[in-house]
């Protein structure tokens, strides 16, 4: 089973005691996934990136294409070097 159908299901078997075959077969999926979206924000998870974290990565790698350009480097694959 890939990870998400495993996290979707024990995530809601371990909030709710509902059965596997209940969660797979009869829960509706988009009903699911509003649940456990739900449930890992009450458990403090976040489900989407923070804007911070963009930005920081972002900027991490404005820096180090900076540095890369600043030594000469040529970035493109196609240009003689």
């Amino acid at each position: 089973m890939p990870a998400w159908p495993a996290s979707y299901l024990v995530t809601i078997a371990a909030q709710t005691g509902w059965s596997r075959d209940f969660i797979l077969w009869e829960l509706p999926l988009s009903q699911g996934w509003q649940l456990q979206h739900a449930i890992l924000i009450a458990n403090g998870a976040t489900t989407v990136p923070l804007l911070e974290t963009g930005i920081a990565e972002l900027q991490a790698l404005t820096n180090q294409l900076s540095a890369e350009v600043s030594n000469g480097n040529n970035l493109r694959q196609d240009s003689p070097r």
